[in-house]
């Protein structure tokens, strides 16, 4: 028997010990550092409520809520800001009984604490569900004035069967990077294997997914372009945001991405469905101009379903 030989067998073997065992404690730690970003995260959402009522758990499996893009409306300043077409239909929103309203930013038109005030008054303090948002350009222009008022402008909560994922696409440029793109990767990675969660949904103001080929497939007319025309096609990651992160995670559970930065000139990319094949992933846009085109966004919940329904902020077209 060859000796030597089996003691470089076995010292070979010794050092592949040693490198598997590293490998996992590495891979234990970087798990460890994700779970700990992402908790960072994981709010109470009356915390981040822009109204401060109170967000119940549903007393039932099957609950409701509105999503709305742009409120703030018509880029006109002589119009009304909140839209006149959102609040008309407050009494509306109500008789629907949503458990909350998302918004998906540009809720007003220039950051001051004048139209955070205006805000409030004629809007959110005359609604009795909580209403949280995703950040939008116009929001956090003076971001310290929003995160002063309303706190974070990336965050996550559990909610009934679904995460609740809110992105803040303004703070590096239509990108999702750093500590951001971590929470994003690490809380859906989580939500992947929580049993209880069902559905995922991420908000976010600016149109990420609205790429080239996108582009392409609307015939480039501006007519159903973004608010901010093409300024995000080539400019955001959300390809790699795909690769990584949600194709992966659609493969095991549904996830649904919303943005709002869409119909400030009457219609234009909203309301916009797109489903991806061979994954669970949908994309929707849905946003307001003070224009009869206007509508939001119903979503029915129950942990084996949901259900997504445009209806028109013009009564006439319900």
């Amino acid at each position: 028997m060859n000796v030597s030989w089996l003691r470089k067998r076995k010292t070979l073997c010794f050092f592949a010990t040693i490198l598997i065992l590293a490998s996992c404690q590495t891979s234990s730690n970087q798990q460890q550092a994700l779970s700990q970003i992402s908790q960072e995260f994981f709010v109470d959402p009356n915390a981040v409520s822009l109204n401060e009522r109170v967000l119940a758990q549903p007393a039932s499996e099957s609950y409701r809520f509105i999503v709305a893009g742009h409120i703030y409306g018509s880029h006109r300043p002589q119009d009304s800001h909140p839209a006149a077409t959102i609040l008309d239909n407050k009494d509306y929103f109500e008789s629907l009984a949503p458990s909350m309203m998302i918004l998906l930013g540009d809720i007003v038109p220039h950051a001051s604490q004048a139209n955070y005030e205006v805000l409030e008054k004629q809007f959110l303090s005359q609604t009795t569900f909580p209403i949280f948002n995703a950040v939008g350009n116009h929001d956090v222009e003076e971001r310290n004035i929003y995160e002063q008022r309303y706190g974070r402008t990336f965050f996550t909560f559990q909610y009934g069967s679904a995460q609740y994922l809110f992105l803040d696409t303004e703070q590096d440029g239509c990108k999702i990077s750093g500590t951001q793109k971590t929470f994003l990767e690490a809380t859906i990675n989580q939500a992947v294997q929580d049993e209880q969660i069902t559905q995922i949904f991420v908000f976010m103001h600016k149109v990420l997914f609205f790429d080239s080929n996108l582009f392409q497939r609307l015939n480039t007319n501006q007519s159903e372009l973004p608010n901010d025309r093409w300024a995000c096609i080539f400019a955001n990651n959300y390809n790699e945001l795909l690769e990584d992160i949600f194709w992966p995670a659609a493969q095991k559970k549904p996830i649904y991405l919303f943005a709002g930065d869409v119909g400030a000139w009457g219609g234009n990319l909203t309301p916009q469905i797109e489903k991806y094949q061979e994954a669970d992933l949908t994309t929707i846009t849905t946003g307001i101009g003070d224009t009869p085109q206007d509508l939001i966004l119903l979503i029915s919940v129950n942990p084996k379903n949901v259900k997504l329904q445009f209806i028109p902020l013009d009564d006439s077209r319900r």
